[in-house]
């Protein structure tokens, strides 16, 4: 197997679940409206009106089932699913399928947002098909998924398809700490109450009691042709230690982010601030993109790194790549 020496000199400031797919996905971004899906990469993708407008995509496989998602701004809706009506989708769905008759109605719950899921038959052709929508309110965004299929084997594409569907994930772009750089080419939400760095050595932020997030960016050609699969933490924590001398590997995995391959490290170490010696705890997810190296790094002092853990590992779940092509 390829291995790679890291070229990143890890910059250390001290400032005073993830779900892993098989191979064989993808991720669809629709950067327009904000959401992104994980989908099987033999499922074509047809944008309309345009790919830099998205608000209908469907998804084709290749025996003919198709899953839809359609985004509406409407500004008098509610404020969440749970207000909306089963009687009223249901008359909006028979004027675009006729002869439509309701199934069932029921509520589950997507990306922590819940979903009023609800279930229809109409005929055409000669055959009955089934239809189920999940709605989704966001935003002054609705958000409807859809799958299709003719009825005698939609329990076959429903079940197929349901670990897409709650894939299915919404940036919180208008957070009070949304950071978005099109210049860097990725987006995150960092957590609230937290101070944002945004200068040329760092770019970040920091809570008032020195715990912190910020992203390492480098690149270098030697990385073409690399995967995180190829870094080794053996060869990480040798770097840290030309800084930290106690420097320790805690925990070390393989996960993903925005469904990329991720290398993560766990690291403690010490470090003198204002003249005293404190121990800290370093995460540090390493992504390598093309001939670019990104590098998540949270960072807190060891006596309340479990207080600000789930607000440190949640805000890096947010990591995102602005892409020009959304898949």
């Amino acid at each position: 197997m390829k291995t790679i020496k890291v070229l990143s000199c890890l910059l250390i400031f001290l400032f005073v679940s993830s779900v892993v797919y098989s191979q064989g996905v993808k991720t669809y971004k629709n950067l327009k409206y904000n959401y992104k899906m994980t989908i099987p990469n033999n499922w074509e993708v047809e944008e309309k009106p345009s790919s830099k407008n998205a608000e209908t995509v469907t998804f084709t496989d290749l025996d003919g089932y198709k899953m839809t998602i359609i985004s509406k701004v409407d500004k008098s809706l509610p404020k969440t699913a749970n207000d909306l009506d089963p009687g009223t989708m249901y008359s909006a769905f028979s004027k675009d399928y006729k002869g439509a008759n309701f199934v069932e109605s029921d509520y589950a719950e997507i990306d922590n947002n819940l979903a009023l899921y609800c279930k229809y038959t109409y005929p055409e052709d000669g055959k009955e098909y089934s239809i189920v929508r999940y709605h989704i309110v966001k935003s002054n965004i609705l958000y409807t998924i859809q799958i299709e299929a003719v009825t005698d084997n939609f329990e076959y594409f429903e079940n197929l398809s349901r670990g897409y569907i709650f894939s299915f994930s919404i940036a919180n772009v208008t957070a009070p700490n949304a950071f978005r750089s099109e210049t860097l080419n990725f987006r995150i939400v960092f957590p609230d109450g937290w101070k944002i760095r945004n200068e040329v050595t760092r770019i970040g932020a920091e809570s008032s009691e020195g715990a912190n997030i910020y992203i390492e960016i480098n690149e270098n050609e030697d990385y073409k042709g690399y995967s995180a699969n190829d870094l080794r933490a053996e060869e990480l924590i040798e770097v840290l230690r030309t800084q930290h001398g106690d420097a320790e590997v805690i925990e070390r995995n393989y996960t993903t982010l925005d469904n990329y391959r991720t290398l993560y490290v766990k690291y403690s170490f010490s470090a003198k601030v204002s003249g005293k010696t404190e121990k800290f705890i370093l995460v540090d997810f390493y992504i390598i993109r093309g001939y670019t190296m990104y590098i998540i790094h949270g960072l807190a002092p060891l006596s309340i790194f479990e207080s600000v853990r789930e607000k440190i590992f949640t805000s890096i779940e947010t990591f995102q790549f602005l892409d020009d092509t959304n898949y």
